[in-house]
């Protein structure tokens, strides 16, 4: 587990009860006002990532594996092999391998031909960024919460740092780095990752009137209908994010970010947002509530959709995002703990869920989950087999 998951999981309940108190009843209207107004391919030459951002040249429908059900819940993909241990997940295609990228002490790399049998491949970065502990200084170098996507001839990863002090409350000094390669296959001889530094960042205490309006964290790239990748990201508490970027991965600073999802309470936790488009609708994925935190985990997927990439985002019951609102998608379930920070990987007809969990079974490892993801008869994502009957354990905000 990396520093910033075991110190948000040492926050914990205890500590967001003690918030609770301190910010009841108060709305952060502190930072900017809202505007309220693909994934961007993750295959490159043969190439397909789960932000569906710049699929490259044509690709074929790719791997079918076999799917097992749970006794208790949805339907899943049996992954085996270097699985365990698994925060953030993001996975891209190029020609016949699956590249699995995700955050474990540094940003970590498996590739699989069958999205099944997963092995180790070398770390993103032998030698973590200098530019992190300048940007996050108690953050300890940490980086994490990664996003590939293919567009402009290259492979672009977007990452995070972060702070989060041990026995203290987390801080909004995050950076967003940014890094490409030509190739996602290690023994390509020109494969190499060549970092760019940062693209956007944030500053302040939890509290501090002066702060950011926003934590910049938890990045994700998406391409619009004329094919111009947008950062998303966020954010924790400040709500979720969106903004153009230019040809060379850095944001357009004449475009203003978009605001596309908050919730009232600091302590109603809203980050890892994934945009994809199906049949005319937007769609935002987020994740909701409490992460890394293992058995008291209270992660689950959420979703609204949109006309328009930029909002206003509404789930089924035509609650805005904006307003806390987001049809639930994934939720705990028997042994399963806190799924969340989800991608989606798109292959012809097929839909596929990735995100992380925690296994009960395994002393609440992290660990992957991959699921098909179906579509109902008025256009909304679910995880194959999920019984939204389930109940979710209730947030401390007091959100349904």
């Amino acid at each position: 587990m990396t520093t910033r998951h075991r110190r948000r999981a040492r926050l914990g309940s205890a500590s967001l009860m003690v918030l609770a108190v301190m910010v009841a009843g108060c709305a952060d209207d502190s930072g900017p006002g809202p505007d309220r107004s693909t994934p961007a391919s993750t295959t490159g030459p043969k190439v397909e990532a789960t932000t569906t951002v710049g699929l490259g040249p044509a690709t074929d429908e790719g791997a079918s594996p076999p799917l097992v059900t749970d006794p208790e819940g949805p339907v899943r993909v049996p992954v085996e092999g270097d699985t365990a241990f698994i925060h953030d997940p993001t996975v891209a295609r190029e020609g016949d391998t699956y590249h699995l990228y995700f955050t474990h002490d540094g940003i970590q790399h498996r590739t699989s031909t069958d999205l099944v049998h997963w092995k180790k491949a070398p770390p993103v970065f032998e030698e973590l960024p200098a530019w992190l502990v300048e940007e996050a200084p108690r953050g300890n170098g940490d980086i994490w919460a990664p996003d590939v996507s293919w567009w402009g001839g290259k492979w672009h990863m977007y990452f995070s740092t972060s702070e989060f002090p041990q026995g203290e409350l987390p801080t909004r000094n995050s950076a967003i780095g940014h890094a490409t390669s030509v190739t996602l296959d290690p023994d390509h001889p020109d494969y190499g990752w060549t970092d760019h530094g940062p693209v956007l960042r944030s500053r302040g205490k939890f509290l501090d009137e002066d702060r950011s309006g926003w934590n910049a964290i938890d990045p994700a790239v998406v391409l619009d209908d004329d094919g111009r990748p947008w950062l998303s990201w966020g954010s924790n508490y400040d709500g979720l994010f969106l903004q153009p970027l230019n040809p060379d991965g850095t944001l357009d600073a004449t475009v203003a970010p978009v605001n596309l999802a908050y919730r009232e309470r600091f302590i109603d936790n809203l980050e890892a947002p994934t945009i994809i488009e199906r049949d005319g609708w937007w769609y935002l994925f987020a994740s909701f509530d409490l992460c890394c935190d293992g058995w008291n985990a209270t992660y689950n997927i959420r979703v609204g959709r949109s006309r328009s990439l930029t909002g206003p985002y509404v789930d089924r019951e035509g609650r805005p995002m904006l307003d806390g609102g987001g049809t639930k998608v994934l939720t705990a379930y028997g042994t399963v703990r806190g799924p969340g920070h989800q991608t989606v990987l798109h292959q012809g007809d097929q839909w596929w869920l990735v995100h992380h969990w925690y296994d009960l079974a395994h002393e609440a490892r992290p660990d992957l989950g991959i699921r098909p993801l179906d579509w109902d008869d008025d256009g909304w994502p679910v995880a194959r087999g999920w019984t939204p009957g389930i109940a979710l354990p209730a947030p401390l905000g007091g959100h349904d």
